[in-house]
């Protein structure tokens, strides 16, 4: 499969074959891109101005998905009922047809458990300004919050290990965080660390 990057001033499609594929504004991509996602057999890119579709083809290019809003997605993260999207309104849930707001709370990032998605149930993890919290769905109730887990840093990127969460703060900080269904005590990792 193909590599994606993000750039400051579009979305970069590298195939391991010499072939390449460059997506910016000539090609519907509107925004700086922050983060991507597959979803089905659609591939999603969130910006600063909203969510957009690769519509494959001859001429590839992005289209807005509608009626996200039009304002920055800071974070993407695909699950089986859909695409979970971190917006200034809250969390909002696109299922390839339609959106959702399951909360007007802002998150800043996602990540799911390497164990989230076994049986009828599925685990993410919510970082918001203040706090860390999961977001289960089950087949039975769909999607439930489980209590705030209170932190002393703003969050922007979250990536998980076995037992493990690795929280990146807007301060430059990272943070460990044990998590094996509930979340244990944050230990900082001395140094400096970019995003």
């Amino acid at each position: 499969g193909a590599v994606w990057a993000n750039l400051s001033y579009g979305l970069a499609r590298i195939e391991p074959s010499p072939t390449r594929s460059f997506f910016g504004e000539e090609l519907g991509l509107m925004g700086t891109p922050i983060a991507f996602a597959r979803h089905g057999d659609a591939t999603y890119c969130c910006t600063y101005e909203g969510l957009f579709r690769l519509v494959p083809g001859p001429r590839a290019h992005f289209e807005r998905v509608e009626p996200v809003p039009s304002q920055a997605i800071y974070d993407v993260l695909d699950t089986r009922q859909g695409l979970l999207l971190a917006t200034e309104a809250g969390l909002l849930l696109w299922d390839g047809s339609r959106m959702s707001m399951l909360t007007k709370t802002q998150p800043l990032a996602f990540a799911a458990p390497h164990e989230s998605t076994a049986g009828a149930e599925e685990t993410v993890i919510i970082a918001g300004f203040d706090a860390l919290q999961t977001l289960r769905w089950r087949e039975q109730s769909g999607w439930s919050f489980g209590p705030p887990f209170p932190v002393s840093w703003g969050t922007d990127q979250i990536a998980t290990s076995a037992q493990n969460l690795w929280v990146h703060s807007f301060d430059h900080e990272l943070f460990r965080v044990p998590y094996d269904g509930e979340f244990g005590t944050p230990v900082r990792i001395a140094g400096d660390w970019l995003g």
